[in-house]
């Protein structure tokens, strides 16, 4: 597996070429050394040293919060360095010397990300970054080709005889498994990776043509997993010269949802093609992308993704919570952005309702009541004012054109059983699915509408999942299971 295939650092950094040259929370000196990805996609680091070893981390109390920071550095023989930080040591076993074998303190640690630097290093002009869970029959439009050509040679000499083995490598495959786009200037390739490696289901890559930063290449990240239906777990990248000789990598742990990532997959907003089930186009997944890249700081979307991924994977009782303040973030950045607060104000006129508010607080002051009542009903007076939610997202949908319809009326009004101790068992099981199914489907069409990024969504409410456009609610006869 080639460098250009998949991350690289369990073979690259291993105690045959590297060095601990400062083992900091460890046992040490460390003499031997292994780091490798678990099931989960944490990044191990497994240490040996002496059995007296000693070690210089500062127990804390149980309870303390806190960053971790700490940092293990190697240096390999050819000047190349390595630095594991986030380091967490989690368990060691230690043996002590006898008359046939030494002792030895073997201690497992987890940490947050492995940085590789070569010695010589020039400036990245690509970077390749490393992702599970690109899954789905997607119908790609670009061709990833691999040709291998030469000679393979083996010579067995000694002072007296030299054999030559000789044979030639014309070695070729072909495949559309990749996609060319363009984001506010970014330009780079999307698609499947041919690597084979223990625990990875679906690996992916995002190359780019350049080096931006990791702020930028992370909200692209974002954008994309949303795009595609697939929350696209990030585990590092590498940077290449001008002649793709690796100059840097960056190896990541795992995120907390990876064991949630294979039912996290399959959710495409909208067709990404226009002929196919599951195609991709390159204009229509570069149009949804570049829409949500240009809103993404103006609506933290950050923060909505993070909550979007989490109602997906969240058990069917509390998803509805997890939908519903995603839609009610978006609402508030969208009233926020577009200057028009007030739509969330049942009397728009800011003197109107402040000559109201000052009656009604007079009518309680005069009331006969304790000092403490007429303060907290006078507190109360001041929110007389703020909408309920289901006036407020009519005013949002029809600001942002779309109709709303009895079933995300319904839904939207039910969406706070969860959060508020909401009975959830097996006679309402299938309706909280398909109330789930409708939220899903509205935090959908608001993030389309919000950048223009698509004029249609999957509607994976109703039975084979219709396209529908944009602008029009779901459509379907099940109203009356979502009563309830």
């Amino acid at each position: 597996m080639s460098y250009w295939d998949w991350e690289f650092f369990e073979t690259e950094v291993t105690s045959d070429f590297f060095v601990v040259t400062d083992h900091g929370p460890l046992f040490g000196p460390v003499t031997n050394f292994k780091i490798a990805r678990n099931e989960a996609l944490d990044l191990v680091l497994e240490t040996t040293s002496a059995s007296d070893s000693t070690c210089s981390k500062v127990e804390l109390p149980a309870g303390t919060v806190y960053v971790a920071s700490a940092e293990v550095k190697l240096e390999s023989r050819f000047g190349c360095v390595a630095v594991a930080t986030g380091v967490i040591p989690r368990s060691y076993t230690r043996t002590h010397s006898s008359n046939s074998t030494p002792g030895a303190t073997k201690q497992t640690s987890t940490i947050h990300s492995l940085q590789w630097t070569r010695r010589d290093t020039s400036q990245p002009r690509y970077i390749i970054e490393w992702v599970e869970n690109m899954s789905g029959s997607f119908i790609w439009p670009h061709s990833d080709d691999i040709t291998e050509s030469g000679e393979e040679r083996r010579k067995l000499h000694s002072p007296e005889r030299e054999i030559v083995l000789s044979r030639p490598i014309d070695s070729r495959s072909f495949g559309k498994s990749c996609v060319h786009i363009v984001i506010d200037g970014v330009e780079l390739f999307i698609g499947k990776s041919r690597a084979k490696s223990e625990y990875i289901a679906n690996p992916g890559f995002i190359l780019y043509v350049g080096a931006p930063d990791e702020d930028t290449r992370s909200k692209i990240r974002d954008c994309l997993s949303f795009c595609l239906g697939n929350f696209l777990v990030y585990l590092g990248e590498t940077t290449f010269d001008s002649k793709w000789s690796p100059v840097t990598f960056n190896a990541k742990s795992g995120h907390a949802l990876v064991k949630d990532a294979p039912k996290l997959s399959g959710w495409q907003p909208t067709p990404l093609g226009l002929q196919y089930e599951f195609e991709i186009t390159p204009e229509l997944l570069g149009r949804m992308v570049s829409s949500l890249f240009r809103i993404y700081d103006s609506y933290c979307l950050q923060s909505i993704f993070w909550s979007y991924w989490h109602a997906l994977a969240a058990p069917v009782h509390m998803a509805a919570a997890h939908y519903g303040s995603t839609i009610e973030g978006l609402q508030k950045a969208f009233f926020k952005a577009s200057g028009s607060a007030a739509n969330n104000k049942i009397v728009e006129d800011k003197r109107v309702w402040r000559d109201l508010c000052s009656e009604i607080s007079a009518c309680i002051n005069e009331a006969n009541l304790s000092d403490d009542a007429k303060k907290i009903l006078v507190n109360k007076a001041q929110n007389l004012n703020i909408a309920p939610q289901s006036i407020s997202m009519v005013r949002f949908f029809n600001a942002l054109s779309l109709k709303i319809g009895t079933i995300e009326s319904e839904v939207w009004k039910n969406r706070n059983h969860a959060a508020h101790g909401g009975n959830a068992n097996q006679d309402n099981a299938l309706n909280l699915i398909k109330g789930n199914k409708a939220l899903l489907i509205m935090v959908n069409r608001i993030l389309l509408a919000l950048g223009n990024g698509g004029d249609f969504y999957y509607d994976y409410y109703s039975l084979g999942r219709p396209t529908i456009r944009l602008a029009e609610p779901i459509q379907d006869n099940q109203l009356a299971d979502l009563k309830s």
